[in-house]
């Protein structure tokens, strides 16, 4: 048989089964072409469509040039032969979702990110279509299906080896095997978290299972394989969301397949065919008992995962986002609006936490887009459903085994996003488009409205108003990108430390894009290190006026107060600390300035924040070094105290050297709270049978971060940094940042270089907000700055 001729376009390909492997001879072109296609992909799920990919200017500019050329590639095609041109039974669909969002950005109160993230829909909507052609052609298709089980594979095998050697690390760190903790280290391979990482793997074990199926033994041990893997993935990720997604999309598509003569026939025939065989007997028996060990194993993990806290900071997202809602119900605020307007719609005591989306793609979308943007989404589920109802009514068994996987991904993936948002992750929605295109490239049916078929090309018009309109999307996005290059380039020179040098890209970024918060925030910051007072208040007046970023109102406060205008620089500190007094670098910096401006009062209350959610602050030598601070200091102890009682009063009295009024209000604790508190106070002061006790309950509950917190402390406190060091290390790999409280919060000495993250500033404002890093220090230098000891 000839080799078919690529220019043919896939609706070229032998008539038959959409699974058919047509085995014939390689024909040199589809190779290569299959080969750029497969480096495509690697690069979208490695590195440009993960964090990197999505923070990182370079990565993204390379990321929208390679789409442009691809797709510009398939247009000189498409206009050449004809089988190659777009169609979609999604179209209309799809369609309606564009313009939802058009018509979101027309509204947008932030035209210009809304436009960006527009751009953005129009590129993956192009993408999508160039996926369809190619899973069209029997020849791509099953090469995307085999890559599917090589992804799956080689993402959860290399979670699962990694978390394996955080746990030989952390073993050592402990002295002995014992059980350890889920997600070591928040490993995450380049996904940017552990809960990415399960919901790639499952993304890709859909198309991996549809594509082996299970009709030879190999087949079915391939597919057992990685569904082990996946499955350890999936306890070892500690992931939530993911837990209760797979719980539901088990129950949902698999108790739906079992409805089915057909799912009841195939696991009638599975079960028989393993218990009719001696391995097959001894396999399942060996798989049961490992995983009922493993399950034994992990279970206070496990356990504890379930009962580790959050839910306050998601609550208070999903309750800016409704709060959005309500004031533009019909179109929403603007695509991307989100993430900018959180902080100006979260009310104290919420918690005020940066982030890159609302942990909830339907309150999302009802903040930005809303009812508009929510009936475009229902339009195109409906229009997924339909595809899916299609393959599983379909006589192609190999079909209708993709409509059930198809069927499970989806489920899954619009169950975890109940919790979490991966909209704005092209590795994820890849894996997830992949079973969907490959149904509807494969649909032999269009969908109907009223007995009318619905359009599923692109008339001759509106294909070139489409081509215009992606022209113009990689054109702008590429340009944005130039600017967003000089930004990274002065950040970069920031977090080194030589502010000066910073100052000149800083400016040329703003001068050259004036609409990018992150860049004023970066300028106004570089402007107050060369001491231009004026230049760096009218860049932090932007900021606040755009973003109301706690940092940048107490950076304004600072700049105002050096030109003088101390009426405004206390109102500025007061509007700092409306959520900025969560955070101690914040409420530290506002007490102090406030202090230097005679307004007492302002300070108390700051420095009283300070100690509340900092409270080895207490024990601060910086107090007693200035008289004003070592008056005010006992007030504000005592009103701190005051206002969380003996939780963690007792600490503040203890770090600050009041042993007796620390063992008061340990006493009034619990009996068993009261009793291990007692035990840190006694070996604080010296005792030594409290302190070998206290070491001792590290050993015992080796998962128990406030015991570790204590011992790291206690060794940091008698000089022994190594052993601090080391506790450190192990609560880190148990939750990644409890390092810092086995430290001792303190104001800096010296001025910081590079990633200083104590007190808890806003480090990913710029990253999270707008995709666009701000230099680690986003306080200026006439601001105190707290450190670790």
């Amino acid at each position: 048989m000839p080799a078919r001729d690529l220019r043919a376009g896939p609706e070229s390909a032998r008539e038959g089964s959409p699974g058919e492997q047509v085995i014939e001879p390689l024909d040199p072109r589809r190779l290569a072409v299959w080969l750029v296609v497969l480096l495509l992909v690697l690069y979208l799920v490695f590195v440009g469509g993960v964090w990197q990919g999505i923070y990182t200017a370079g990565i993204r500019q390379a990321s929208v040039a390679l789409a442009g050329l691809g797709l510009g590639v398939w247009a000189m095609g498409a206009l050449r032969w004809p089988a190659w041109r777009p169609r979609s039974v999604l179209l209309p669909a799809g369609a309606a979702c564009l313009s939802a969002l058009a018509v979101s950005t027309a509204t947008s109160r932030y035209p210009r990110i809304s436009l960006e993230y527009l751009g953005y829909a129009l590129l993956l909507a192009a993408l999508y279509l160039l996926l369809v052609r190619l899973l069209a052609d029997p020849f791509f298709r099953v090469r995307f299906g085999a890559l599917a089980v090589g992804l799956c594979g080689v993402i959860s095998a290399g979670f699962v080896g990694l978390v394996l050697r955080h746990w030989i690390d952390w073993w050592g760190l402990v002295g002995r095997i014992t059980v350890p903790p889920l997600r070591p280290d928040f490993e995450s391979l380049t996904f940017g978290n552990p809960s990415t990482v399960l919901t790639i793997a499952v993304l890709f074990l859909g198309p991996a299972v549809a594509h082996l199926g299970t009709t030879t033994p190999a087949r079915r041990s391939v597919v057992f394989v990685l569904a082990a893997l996946v499955a350890s993935v999936a306890v070892l990720s500690g992931s939530r969301a993911g837990w209760l997604a797979l719980a539901i999309a088990v129950a949902a598509v698999g108790g739906g397949w079992l409805t089915t003569s057909r799912g009841r026939l195939a696991v009638t025939a599975w079960a028989v065919a393993v218990t009719r065989k001696g391995h097959g007997r001894i396999g399942a028996a060996v798989a049961g008992l490992l995983g009922v060990l493993g399950v034994l194993v992990l279970a206070p993990a496990v356990l504890r995962r379930a009962a580790e806290s959050g839910e306050d900071v998601r609550a208070g997202f999903l309750a800016a986002a409704f709060r959005m809602f309500g004031e533009a119900p019909l179109a929403g605020t603007g695509p991307g609006t989100w993430v900018v307007q959180r902080v100006r719609y979260t009310l104290p005591p919420e918690v005020d936490y940066y982030i890159p989306h609302a942990h909830d793609i339907y309150a999302q979308t009802l903040s930005e887009l809303g009812l508009l943007g929510v009936a475009a989404g229902i339009f195109l589920a409906a229009s997924v459903a339909w595809l899916v109802r299609d393959a599983l009514r379909d006589g192609d068994p190999t079909r209708r085994r993709w409509g059930w996987m198809a069927a499970f991904v989806l489920v899954y993936l619009a169950a975890h996003q109940l919790f979490d948002f991966y909209a704005n992750m092209p590795a994820i929605l890849f894996a997830a488009a992949l079973p969907v295109a490959w149904l509807d490239a494969t649909a032999a049916r269009e969908p109907r409205v009223a007995g009318r078929p619905m359009p599923v090309r692109l008339g001759k018009a509106w294909a070139v108003a489409a081509a215009a309109l992606l022209v113009v999307a990689v054109g702008g996005l590429l340009w944005t990108e130039i600017p967003a290059a000089t930004h990274a380039r002065a950040v970069t020179l920031a977090n080194e430390g030589d502010w000066a040098a910073a100052d000149a890209p800083a400016r040329a970024a703003v001068a050259t894009d004036a609409g990018w918060p992150p860049y004023l925030m970066t300028e106004g910051l570089t402007a107050a290190w060369a001491g231009d007072h004026v230049r760096a208040a009218e860049a932090f007046r932007r900021v606040v006026v755009a973003d109301d970023l706690p940092e940048a109102w107490l950076n304004l406060a600072a700049e105002e107060a050096a030109l003088g205008n101390e009426a405004t620089a206390r109102e500025a500190i007061a509007r700092a600390l409306r959520l900025g007094y969560q955070r101690p670098a914040v409420a530290m910096a506002a007490g102090d300035l406030a202090l230097r401006l005679g307004d007492d009062a302002l300070a108390r209350g700051a420095f009283t924040n300070a100690l509340i959610v900092g409270p080895s602050l207490a024990g601060d030598p910086w107090w007693a070094l200035d008289p004003a601070r070592a008056a005010l200091f006992p007030e504000v102890r005592e009103a701190a105290i005051g206002r969380v009682g003996p939780a963690t009063g007792w600490e503040m009295a203890l770090v600050s050297g009041d042993f007796i009024g620390a063992r008061s209000l340990a006493e009034q604790l619990g009996p068993a709270a009261g009793r291990d508190a007692v035990r840190v106070i006694d070996a604080w002061s010296g005792n030594e049978a409290a302190f070998g006790a206290v070491l001792a309950a590290c050993a015992a509950r080796p998962l128990d971060l406030a015991a570790l917190a204590w011992c790291a402390r206690l060794e940091g406190h008698y000089g022994d940094d190594a052993e601090a060091n080391r506790y450190r290390a192990w609560a880190n790999t148990i939750v990644g940042g409890a390092y810092a409280a086995g430290a001792e919060l303190r104001v800096a000495r010296v001025t910081l270089v590079g990633r200083s993250d104590e007190g808890n500033v806003a480090l990913f404002y710029g990253y999270y907000t707008y995709r666009r890093p701000t230099p680690w220090d986003l306080l200026g230098p006439d601001l105190v700055h707290l450190t670790l000891e």
